[in-house]
């Protein structure tokens, strides 16, 4: 296991740092924040599409899933920021609102 394989998170980790008290390190919310359901592979809704303003993340490693509220005004490309830097590693776009790491 290398080293960006033992900083990789999960829908489940907590953030140990705290929020900048500056306004403008905090345009985004952090990933875990937006989290609305998180499915196991083999529950019944896992294959279920996201609704109106919603984004999937697959984790592979967990094989879970789950569906984030997409923040207000955010491009898919702030939410695969969002992702990665959670994540500590690659996200995968596989759709328009579907992302895999």
């Amino acid at each position: 296991m290398d080293q960006c394989d033992q900083l990789r998170a999960t829908f489940h980790n907590r953030y140990a740092i705290k929020r900048s008290t500056l306004a403008y390190r905090n345009n985004w919310p952090r990933l875990v924040e937006c989290i609305l359901c998180i499915a196991k592979d083999g529950d019944p809704d896992y294959f279920q599409p996201g609704a109106e303003r919603e984004f999937e993340v697959v984790d592979l490693r967990t094989r879970e899933k789950a569906w984030l509220e997409i923040p207000l005004g955010a491009a898919p490309e702030v939410l695969q920021g969002m992702i990665e830097s959670h994540f500590a590693c690659r996200a995968h776009r596989v759709s328009e609102w579907l992302w895999v790491v």
